[in-house]
This record gives C-alpha cells, sequence and structure tokens, in this order.
C-alpha cells in the first residue's frame, strides 16, 4: 500500500510546538525563493520533494542549455529563501520539462537521478550545492567534449580497419561524419597533384647566393610559345582550361631535347586576380603530353615547382605573377618508354635526297592544364581569354647545353625567379606581417612576406 505524503509541521507557537497546526501540503506551489533572478529568458518549474524542501528545474529556450557560469544546471534548490546549485538533476517522470507542469503531480522519487547524464553538473563539474545563484542564468549551446566526440567518430569510421577503406599511395585515412565517413591526406612531406600524392619539393631559399645567383636572370633564354598557329589550341571545360603550349627558340631547337622551362602567367594577360588564388592554393596546374607521358616521378614532362605572388599598394594599383618551372626529362616519348612512339604535333621528315629521317618541327609542344574555381569567364571576366590564350604565355629556357640537350634543373627555383626578376622592386615595408605556419608575425619587410610566409602576398601604404 502506497505511503501517503508527509505532512509538514508549522507552529503557531515556536515555544510550544507539541502538535502539528496548518499543514502545508508538499506540492504548495509557491516557493519562497525569488525566481526572478534567473533572467526572463529561463524557466522554471518548482515542487517539493520527500523532505519538504523545493527543488526546481531550469529550461532555455530554442534547445539551449542554462548555464551558471561554467557548470551546466538543470536544477537548483531553495534553501532559506536563496537559490542554491543543486547536485541533483530533476526527474520530471521521463526526465524532459515541458510547459504544462502540473505541481499536483506526485513528488519525485529518491531513487538515483536520470538526469544529469555523467557530464552534466553535479558529477564532471561538482562544486558545493550550498552555492548561492544570485544572478541570471546564460542560455547557450552545451559544451561539446570533443575528445569524446573524436573518440566516436574513430570507432565507427572505416578507418579503424584497412580492409574498410582506399586511399592512394603516401597518404592515410582520416574519420569524417558525413559521406563515406572517411577522406585521404597525404601523409608529411607530399602534397596533392591532380590524384596523387608527390613529394613536396622545397624552393630554393632567395638568399642562396650559390644556386639562386644574383646573375640568374641571365642563364635564360626568352622563349615564346608558337606565333604562327592560326588558332591557338585552348580546350575548355568546367573550370579547367588545357593549353597545348609550343615553345619555340629563334635558331634553337627544343623538339627531342630536354630542357628547363619557367612558364610565367603576365598581370596584363591575366589581371592580380589568378596570381592571389595561385597563391592561396586554389588553382592546380598538371603538364603531360601523349598517351603513356605521365609515369609518376619518371614522366616526360615534371612540374618542378610554382609560385604567385601579390603587392597592392591599397590605392587600386597592384603587381602580380605566376610562374611554372617544368622540365622536360627526355629527349623524346620514344626514348622513355622504349617503343617507337611520337608526341603530340611530332614527325619524322626524310632529308631530300637521302634516307635520312629529321625531327620536326624545331619547336617542342606540350599540353598544360589548369583548374580551379577561377578558371571560369564568369570569376576573370576581362582576362579570361588572355591569360589563357597560348600565345600568351612567357616562356624562359635555361640556355646552359648539357648532353641530352639544355641542361634540367631540378631544384625549385620559382621565388628564385621572381626575387631575382624584380630586383630592387622588393624594397619597401608591407601593412600585415609575413604569415609563417598559419601565425601573423610582426616581419613586415617586402622581401620576407613574399619569400619567407606561407602566402606571398603584401599590401603597403598609398605612396
Amino acid at each position: 500500500m502506497k505511503k501517503p505524503p508527509r505532512q509538514i509541521c508549522v507552529c503557531e507557537d515556536e515555544a510550544n510546538c507539541d502538535e502539528p497546526v496548518n499543514p502545508v501540503e508538499p506540492n504548495d506551489p509557491e516557493p519562497e525563493c525569488d525566481m526572478s533572478v534567473l533572467g526572463e529568458a529561463v524557466k522554471s518549474f518548482c515542487r517539493r520533494d520527500k523532505s519538504g524542501d523545493w527543488k526546481c528545474a531550469v529550461k532555455c529556450p530554442n534547445k539551449l542549455q542554462a548555464f551558471f557560469g561554467k557548470h551546466e544546471v538543470e536544477a537548483l534548490d531553495c534553501v532559506n529563501g536563496k537559490l542554491v546549485l543543486s547536485t541533483l538533476g530533476y526527474d520530471h517522470h521521463d526526465g524532459s520539462i515541458d510547459d504544462d507542469y502540473n505541481p499536483t503531480r506526485p513528488p519525485m522519487t529518491t531513487s538515483a537521478p536520470r538526469h544529469p547524464p555523467p557530464h552534466k553538473f553535479g558529477q564532471r563539474n561538482r562544486r558545493s550545492p550550498f552555492e548561492e545563484v544570485d544572478g541570471p542564468l546564460d542560455c547557450r549551446k552545451p559544451d561539446l567534449d570533443i575528445d569524446e566526440v573524436i573518440d566516436e567518430v574513430i570507432k565507427e569510421s572505416p578507418c579503424r580497419d584497412e580492409r574498410y577503406y582506399r586511399c592512394q599511395k603516401n597518404s592515410h585515412c582520416v574519420p569524417t561524419t558525413g559521406g563515406r565517413r572517411y577522406t585521404c591526406d597525404c601523409d608529411k612531406g607530399f602534397k596533392l597533384k591532380g590524384r596523387v600524392c608527390a613529394p613536396i619539393e622545397e624552393k630554393v631559399p632567395v638568399d642562396d647566393e650559390e644556386k639562386c645567383s644574383g646573375d640568374f636572370v641571365k642563364m635564360l633564354e626568352r622563349a615564346k610559345a608558337h606565333k604562327q598557329l592560326k588558332r591557338p589550341v585552348s580546350m575548355e571545360g568546367e573550370n579547367t582550361v588545357i593549353l597545348q603550349v609550343e615553345p619555340n627558340i629563334k635558331g634553337g631547337h627544343l623538339n627531342g631535347q630536354t630542357y628547363t622551362a619557367f612558364v610565367e602567367f603576365v598581370q596584363n594577360q591575366c589581371g592580380a586576380k589568378f596570381s592571389k588564388a595561385v597563391s592561396d592554393g586554389r588553382v592546380e596546374f598538371s603538364v603531360y603530353d601523349a598517351k603513356g607521358s605521365r609515369h609518376g616521378t619518371n614522366s616526360l614532362y615534371t612540374l618542378v615547382g610554382q609560385f604567385a605572388f601579390f603587392v597592392g599598394n591599397g590605392n587600386g594599383k597592384s603587381q602580380s605573377g605566376t610562374v611554372l618551372q617544368i622540365t622536360k626529362n627526355f629527349r623524346t616519348l620514344a626514348e622513355m618508354t622504349g617503343k617507337d612512339q611520337t608526341e603530340i604535333n611530332q614527325q619524322w621528315k626524310k632529308k631530300k635526297g637521302t634516307d635520312e629521317k629529321k625531327m620536326v618541327p624545331l619547336r617542342d609542344s606540350f599540353y598544360l592544364e589548369i583548374a580551379g574555381d577561377i578558371v571560369s569567364p564568369d570569376e576573370m571576366p576581362e582576362k579570361f581569354e588572355s591569360c589563357f590564350d597560348p600565345r600568351n604565355v612567357v616562356i624562359n629556357i635555361v640556355k646552359t647545353k648539357s648532353d641530352t640537350g639544355y641542361k634540367l634543373m631540378t631544384n625549385d627555383l620559382t621565388a628564385c625567379y621572381y626575387r631575382r626578376k624584380l630586383g630592387e622592386r622588393l624594397n619597401g615595408v608591407c601593412r600585415e606581417g609575413a604569415i609563417v605556419d598559419g601565425k601573423e608575425t610582426d616581419v613586415k619587410d617586402k622581401m620576407s612576406v613574399l619569400f619567407d610566409s606561407d602566402f606571398a602576398q603584401c599590401t603597403t601604404d598609398p605612396k
């Protein structure tokens, strides 16, 4: 048989209190504490527990959590006319709090409360149950235990077992919360190029006087994309262009030769916006020839490095540029593959009056693919056609000869290219400091910002 609720006695004469007078029901709906101190956004629901004390649940709107300081709060005690933090939660049947609370419902039990969970106040953040709450509660999103979330994501991710995921060479599995629940990131020392993780080639420091000497530009011979093309080949896709580049040296012979080329996209053709996008890492480049010419590190062509910079003076005037360093590693595709295979725009022609053959034309040809969100007429309305016209590409060839043709430069010299080309124009200071490893420094000289920063972008004061 269920025991009736215990009556609470209030004596008329405190000096002589033998019999109960004016019994008070446990569900008396008016606590003596001032609930308005909790703030207008917080709703409160109070009732007596078995001891006769008031216990008040609190609720914030829009599924927000109530906080007092750093601690989550689900319930408060009303003790001696003061609201104090409670170490126990509020058990309202299923643990929820709703707007139709009826104070005539039976009092909550003394069994272990279902609320709060382990991260709620009173367990992980236990404090004295008699600390007064004398101000408004803060309604905000619940604190998130990142370690618990990460552990749960890893537990459910395919990355837990190599049988359940597929990542390319030189990469590793990373758990995610959406889609197929994992992605692949390149290992340290590698970066994504196209669909493969390729080794990161460290740029030659611009202060390396041996590799980036003051006469660096004198080592280069100006070449140009073939100007006699009746129609430049430029295949367009969604945010992608493929240029057929044909470098030509007057009196020279690049077809059938190894060489290193610096391919430059200049500002008057491409605009500053393009170089800023390259500097931000939002543009991808790749270079190749006919079928079978791409074999990782043993490709016919290699994109050794790239570098882009931007300098603005705050008055709309700017200076920018983008350069790629490309090597042709074998004299011919046939030499590379060991098969009788010709490259694009390449053929053998008999010399007059003899059976001897020569390779024509003298100029070399290759495909240069450029992809990124900015590669579209919408993003580059005034510069799209001129920037990606192969005839406008500026090409410089390392003119030093070798046994296979022209000397190959395998170190990334793209930063050196602009260091020596710009010369004294690199003097001055920038408004913002260089960004190194994601943090801004107080180093503001233009040389450091352009060549030592994560982003080669500098804004100077107007002159």
